[in-house]
């Protein structure tokens, strides 16, 4: 009895093992982006002002900003850096590439944040306007919602807010108020060294929900070509990166699924285990109770994968007991997995037997462990 709870205790182990494994590898589990993120299809991304922006010249989605150092802005004549809504802190070397391209010429910067971490662009570039965070203006009956107008080169667009900040200038270039809600500024323009600075205290004005609705006389859509037209003037080459690094993920719904992979893939996806281990690492980076618990997790299977491992090349384990504890089905799985596979049959000639053998059992669960596409091939079988 305790040969076989051992040996029943190795095979979770090697599963644990190679979930997490795959779990780590990048691949399409089905998880995109939460938030104003320029990958969020719903109603709260940003995925339409993206297609907006495409209509007016070359789009690219920045998901690091480290590799966007290496983007070539001197061609264009005009170039627009978009943060909208982010949700995480930028690091140092971040607002560091940030700065540095905002430096090259022909490049401007548009914040529309009604949240904190958008001013860390802005002290980042030098920026004399700060947003007051989550210092949210109500309306009648204490409402998210409100309306406002912006003014700028001498044309009025009046429009509707919601979860909207007061902007403030702090003195120094020559900045202009465009944007009023009721006695507040909630929108800047600022040139400073040739440089252009747009602020608005609200991301909800770029957002799906806004920019959705294709008609011309949509405000939104009229503020966002206004906002353009007013940096890049006639230019007729225009570049636009979209910040995407500072989001949050989350699991794309069945829906979703279905619409982007198709039903067979959507259903896959859905009930695929990486998935949700997969999400779980990368989404909770942050959170010291899950990394401690992942770590002792993995330190755990590695323990037992490699104690075990000893007895088993020892014979400590009678043939006997593999058989009663490894299911028909199981054995059956692993021996037409590797025979589709060609390395897996030919590392292993011992798989074409009628009956599988202890040492071959084992020689195809140690391939399973060093082949990543045999792993993911059995992890789909069973």
């Amino acid at each position: 009895m305790q040969k076989r709870l051992s040996f029943a205790l190795l095979l979770l182990a090697i599963i644990v093992v190679v979930l997490v494994l795959e779990a780590l590898e990048p691949g399409d589990y089905g998880i995109t982006y939460s938030g104003a993120s320029p990958f969020n299809t719903l109603w709260d991304g940003t995925s339409v002002f993206v297609h907006v922006l495409s209509q007016e010249g070359d789009v690219v989605i920045v998901k690091d900003w480290n590799r966007a150092k290496n983007i070539e802005v001197n061609g264009y004549g005009c170039t627009l850096l978009f943060f909208i809504s982010p949700e995480k802190s930028y690091s140092s070397r971040d607002l560091s590439t940030i700065r540095d391209i905002f430096g090259k010429k022909n490049v401007a910067v548009i914040v529309l944040d009604e949240g904190n971490y958008g001013n860390q662009i802005l002290k980042a570039i030098g920026a004399p306007v700060k947003i007051q965070a989550f210092r949210y203006i109500g309306g009648l009956s204490n409402s998210s919602i409100v309306y406002g107008y912006v003014n700028i080169s001498s044309k009025v667009i009046y429009l509707a807010y919601a979860f909207v900040s007061p902007v403030v200038l702090q003195g120094g270039s020559e900045c202009y108020e465009i944007a009023h809600v009721q006695n507040y500024t909630v929108g800047v323009l600022c040139r400073a060294n040739g440089k252009s600075i747009i602020v608005f205290g609200d991301g909800s004005i770029a957002i799906n929900a806004a920019l959705q609705d294709p008609n011309p006389l949509n405000p939104y859509r009229q503020l966002l070509a206004l906002l353009i037209n007013v940096v890049c003037k006639n230019s007729s080459s225009r570049l636009f990166l979209v910040d995407a690094s500072s989001y949050g993920t989350r699991l794309m719904t069945l829906e979703e699924l279905t619409s982007v992979y198709g039903l067979q893939k959507a259903l896959s996806l859905y009930i695929n285990p990486v998935r949700y281990l997969h999400y779980t690492f990368y989404s909770l980076p942050e959170s010291i109770t899950s990394i401690v618990f992942s770590i002792t997790c993995f330190a755990l299977a590695l323990f037992l994968v490699m104690r075990y491992a000893k007895k088993l090349s020892k014979g400590a384990i009678s043939r006997r007991i593999v058989e009663e504890v490894l299911p028909k089905t199981l054995v059956e799985v692993l021996k037409n997995i590797c025979l589709e596979d060609f390395a897996c049959r030919r590392t292993i000639p011992c798989i074409s037997k009628t009956k599988l053998s202890y040492d071959c059992i084992k020689k195809v669960i140690k391939f399973a462990e060093e082949n990543k596409q045999f792993r993911k091939e059995l992890l789909s079988a069973f």
